[in-house]
């Protein structure tokens, strides 16, 4: 897949850089090239490249036990769940090319860790999807707080999510 992204550089009379992401998810372990072309105020190109190995991992796996509707979701909810999983995934494909994170994210709540990237997750024994976030133990009622600057692009109390909100980073990083 190949994604072009302007990037703000910060240069001096001998070096430019710029800080970047690359996205990558559970099953993208391999090499894979990236190529890079700054665009100088000068009018001219400089053109790299270079491999990234994304490495295999072995992710952990989490037992739950859970109501059974959220192993076999009764039919009259079918409906919602695929209608929740389209709304999530154009808002998980939604791209803004201005950056508003910073290097360094904030924290969103002091707690502990509830849930890893990656953790394969068992629903009374049952393989559901891996974790594709990271989730962090609050109290009810506790403040939230944003990773970063960014831009809401939804929000819901969805079958499987729960209560829950999506923000758009910039430059394809979400929370």
């Amino acid at each position: 897949q190949s994604t072009s992204v302007d990037v703000p550089a910060d240069c001096d009379e001998l070096s430019c850089g710029a800080e970047i992401m690359l996205p990558t998810i559970y099953e993208d372990a391999g090499s894979f090239e990236f190529k890079v072309t700054a665009h100088l105020s000068d009018g001219g190109d400089i053109k790299a490249s270079d491999k990234i190995t994304v490495k295999d991992k072995e992710y952990p796996q989490e037992s739950l036990t859970v109501d059974p509707k959220y192993v076999s979701p009764p039919k009259e909810v079918t409906e919602r769940i695929a209608s929740e999983r389209k709304l999530s995934s154009a808002a998980l494909k939604t791209f803004s090319e201005k950056r508003m994170w910073a290097r360094v994210f904030t924290r969103p709540l002091p707690g502990a860790f509830s849930g890893v990237f990656g953790e394969q997750r068992l629903f009374n024994g049952v393989p559901k999807n891996k974790h594709s976030g990271l989730d962090f133990r609050g109290a009810t009622g506790e403040e939230i707080k944003s990773v970063a600057d960014g831009k809401v692009v939804l929000t819901g109390d969805f079958y499987y999510n729960g209560k829950f909100v999506f923000v758009d980073h910039g430059q394809g990083v979400k929370t």
